[in-house]
């Protein structure tokens, strides 16, 4: 589930005859696994239904969501095994049959990463990441991050808080004119048209992570470094889970079982990750009671575009940062037409060939949260066109006066994507509400920026998991988990389910 999920309980198909009356428990012999019938309650229906059911081995911990954060938790849980005390068992559930799938999260090609951010703990985080970024490259043979350097263009009156920002995160960067931006970047970027006077702050380690080639390295390593500890089960999801007290119980739907497998399967854990991205709220809800998340969630589409690169040579191009421009609230307050600047960011070429890539920040089409799943699957189909208006206002305001003359809009580069934020745009990272402490784990690490941070939020994620509900003081390095608590007020207060339960 490492993008909007498929949790769609069961539904009975009227062309089907009912299964005939067979032993509760038959014994399977393809990969040791069990079969039995099941009684399978469905919302979709006032009746029950008999389903044959696969059962599973157990395992000490399902990670429900295999995308960016759930792979890197597993590869973490995994790897930290040999001369630990304790080694567990794993199995990840996730829905789609491949990773970073284009509803995904952790899908495309290029996500900026730097460790200048206007919240310090984020950029603490960001370079707390970076050695963890390189131990992985080192561990896959991949290049999964691509040093192009990190520019962050901010108008002069506030340069001076954005680099106390960066420095107090460890960073080491460098202050520069607009005239120096203009000459490192051989004139792509020239911030003379601008109304208000700009600079920038340089940090030489931000560059570019590679979802598509991140997700097929943690894949790789889980299934084959690690495949006798952990089990990938692709195409499947969650549409029940039971709680034993001291196990839970999950029943899975396969969405493109083979010949010789049922359309479902059941597999119980000890503990429970659940790190599906846009599906955790619903998740939440449905299984849990925590209702608030789901309303102090949005699912947010922006919108991007590719502009195709003139008047400069492929190498030339290749030497600019990765750039984020942070005008100030005066220029973005105003019109387009009287100068207005809308606040966004782009790459050099990466993607694809003689392209440069540019988003907006801010500029976003906000959508509630769907109350099913069923709904939730619809918005990642259904809810992708591009707004033109909004790159219309990127190009006017940005591309034609900063990257002036460089720059051409692709007939057919227009595109956008779907990312979940809270109301508090912070993440979420704790143990779930409701469910006895150090049992069951929820990430929502995603406002839209929280690719970076994909192998220290594995890491966090597995202290949680190892430490099984003990002190948290210490758990994740820097990662201050009181910051990401899931009782917050902003979310509700976890609707204080333990209180109820």
């Amino acid at each position: 589930m490492g993008g909007p999920g498929q949790c769609t309980p069961p539904k009975a198909n009227a062309s089907q005859q009912p299964l005939q009356k067979k032993k509760n428990l038959q014994t399977c012999r393809r990969h040791g696994h069990a079969r039995r019938l099941l009684k399978c309650r469905s919302s979709s229906s006032s009746s029950s239904s008999r389903f044959t059911v696969d059962d599973l081995p157990p395992r000490d911990v399902i990670i429900v969501g295999g995308g960016a954060h759930g792979a890197a938790t597993a590869h973490e849980l995994a790897s930290q095994q040999r001369g630990a005390s304790r080694k567990v068992s794993l199995a990840v559930v996730e829905s789609s049959l491949t990773p970073a799938h284009s509803r995904s999260s952790s899908g495309g090609e290029s996500r900026i990463f730097r460790v200048t951010d206007t919240k310090s703990h984020y950029a603490s985080m960001a370079f707390e990441a970076l050695p963890l970024w390189r131990e992985l490259e080192r561990q896959s043979g991949a290049e999964l991050l691509r040093t192009t350097g990190c520019l962050d263009i901010v108008d002069e009156q506030s340069l001076e808080d954005a680099l106390r920002t960066s420095e107090s995160a460890g960073a080491t960067v460098e202050t520069l004119t607009g005239d120096e931006i203009a000459k490192r970047t051989q004139g792509a970027i020239n911030l003379k048209s601008l109304e208000t006077r700009y600079g920038g702050i340089y940090e030489r380690s931000g560059g570019i992570n590679n979802p598509k080639t991140v997700m097929n390295s943690y894949y790789r390593l889980l299934r084959e470094k690690y495949k006798q500890r952990v089990e990938v089960l692709s195409g499947h999801s969650l549409i029940e889970l039971e709680d034993y007290g001291s196990s839970f119980s999950l029943l899975l739907k396969r969405h493109n079982p083979g010949m010789l497998e049922a359309p479902f399967a059941r597999i119980s854990c000890e503990q429970l990750v659940f790190t599906a991205a846009a599906a955790n709220p619903l998740l939440m809800s449905r299984f849990f009671g925590w209702r608030s998340l789901r309303e102090s969630c949005v699912i947010q589409k922006m919108s991007y575009g590719f502009w195709r690169v003139q008047d400069l040579s492929r190498k030339a191009m290749e030497q600019i940062p990765v750039w984020r421009l942070l005008p100030s609230q005066e220029d973005q307050s105003r019109s387009i037409k009287d100068g207005g600047v809308v606040r966004c960011y782009g790459f050099p070429i990466h993607e694809h060939d003689g392209f440069s890539k540019v988003a907006p920040h801010d500029l976003h089409t906000s959508i509630p949260y769907p109350a099913e799943d069923s709904d939730l699957l619809f918005l990642a189909q259904g809810e992708r066109k591009p707004d033109d208006d909004i790159l219309r206002d990127v190009h006017e305001s940005v591309v034609s006066r900063m990257l002036g003359g460089k720059l051409e809009f692709a007939a057919d580069g227009a595109h956008s994507c779907l990312y979940t934020v809270t109301d508090d745009r912070e993440f979420v990272l704790d143990y779930v509400p409701g469910v006895e402490r150090g049992r069951a784990v929820v990430s929502i690490c995603c406002q839209g920026s929280g690719f970076k941070h994909t192998p220290l939020i594995g890491s966090a994620i597995r202290d949680m998991v190892m430490m099984h509900g003990g002190d948290l003081v210490g758990a994740g390095g820097v990662v201050n988990l009181n910051l990401f608590r899931a009782d917050r007020e902003s979310l509700g207060g976890g609707d204080k389910v333990a209180a109820k339960l």
